[in-house]
């Protein structure tokens, strides 16, 4: 009896390995058992498998033993690690794989097992000719269940949609890893998905259009798009705007109102004031910005802080105060007499259009013969000058 070569050659797959040689969690074996005569075995067989540290060790490192093994056409599948636990320290070094079928003897010579990343192989892989790969895989494909989970791969009948993986078959769990792992159809299903995006620098922004839309992110992706420069993390949507050169904020515009640099106001009448909340600039702006603000009235070149005020019912200098320092009450002269009445004159800078007078004290604007220093009329019961008093003074 003997263990075809051919199969036993670069068989020992890893189903949980991490990265580069990192030792496995369970090894995927598949050989090919012959009799004497070359034929393929049938039927079923126990089979018992030890790692040893060289060809001619008699202590094994790792015994494992799995009963009622089927052969197809001599064909055979197990998980090393399954029965008896594959301590990670053991692949330290380079292992030699004994195999012994039933209780008889331990076939020869040994496999010397050399380590690679993703994979452990038998040393004699490297001398298959590309006939005898050609055969191996031609082998490998007609397994029914090449991945040893149990369930028939579609192409012979069965619903394993990845016969190349031990972790995806009918009723696995499913993970977030962008595959069906589950076999209904639907990769990733239970799981709710976002857009993710690619960030090179870091910032926490990433840069589009080269999203995916997956349940998580890949490694360095984030869900925030919008990064006008993945490649500089002080530049992303909201960044501070400095006097650099550059759009730091990725608002589509350049050192636009900067932390640094001067502020302006608008200057619409260009008077050297300007008014509203101001903006910055790295570099002086072109006409209709000033760095004094405090304008009034933006429109009129004549009214701006300091200005001189003048009469014109305006708050030329921007005090807040109109026409201050200027101009005087006036009073309306209803009767003529050339005064008007307490308590109703307005300030103005000139006499207003009508019957003004600039004294006040009339105590009857309806009667021309009353006006402070009028002649008293005794008898007509009026207070004819205005003095608080009737026909004083008559006999």
């Amino acid at each position: 009896m003997r263990l075809a070569t051919l199969l036993t050659t670069g068989l020992l797959a890893l189903l949980l390995a991490g990265g580069g040689a990192a030792a496995p969690s369970v090894i995927h074996h598949q050989g090919r058992l012959l009799d004497d005569s070359g034929a393929p075995m049938t039927g079923s067989v126990t089979l018992h498998f030890a790692l040893y540290a060289s060809a001619t060790d008699p202590t094994p490192v790792w015994l494992e033993s799995h009963g009622g093994v089927p052969l197809q056409d001599g064909l055979f599948h197990v998980l090393l690690g399954g029965e008896s636990s594959l301590d990670p320290g053991t692949f330290a070094d380079d292992l030699w794989l004994g195999v012994r079928v039933n209780g008889e003897a331990e076939l020869s010579p040994r496999m010397h097992l050399g380590s690679v990343p993703h994979a452990f192989r038998a040393q004699r892989v490297d001398e298959l000719d590309a006939d005898n790969v050609a055969q191996l895989l031609a082998l490998l494909n007609s397994l029914p269940d090449a991945d040893g989970d149990g369930y028939t791969a579609l192409k012979f009948g069965g619903d394993d949609c990845d016969d190349r993986d031990a972790a995806v078959h009918p009723g696995a769990t499913e993970v977030c890893d962008g595959q069906d792992n589950d076999c209904n159809g639907t990769p990733d299903d239970d799981f709710e998905a976002y857009w993710w995006y690619p960030d090179a620098d870091g910032d926490g922004f990433g840069r589009g259009p080269a999203g995916r839309l997956t349940c998580e992110p890949p490694a360095g992706w984030v869900m925030v798009d919008g990064d006008c420069d993945d490649s500089d993390a002080s530049r992303h949507p909201g960044a501070v705007e400095v006097c650099d050169g550059l759009d730091n904020d990725c608002d589509g515009q350049v050192d636009d109102n900067p932390s640094t640099g001067l502020t302006y106001y608008y200057d619409e009448d260009q008077d050297g004031y300007g008014a509203g909340a101001g903006q910055r600039f790295c570099v002086p702006p072109f006409s209709y910005w000033a760095q004094a603000a405090g304008d009034c009235n933006n429109s009129d070149a004549a009214i701006y802080p300091g200005a001189p005020e003048i009469c014109d019912n305006q708050d030329n200098n921007c005090d807040g105060q109109t026409d201050e320092g200027l101009g005087q009450m006036w009073y309306p002269d209803n009767d003529g007499d050339g005064w008007g009445a307490d308590g109703s004159g307005i300030w103005a800078c000139e006499m207003p259009w009508g019957s003004y007078t600039s004294t006040s004290g009339d105590c009857d604007d309806s009667n021309s013969s009353v006006w402070p220093g009028s002649a008293e009329i005794c008898g007509d019961g009026v207070d004819n000058n205005c003095d608080g008093q009737v026909d004083e003074s008559c006999p």
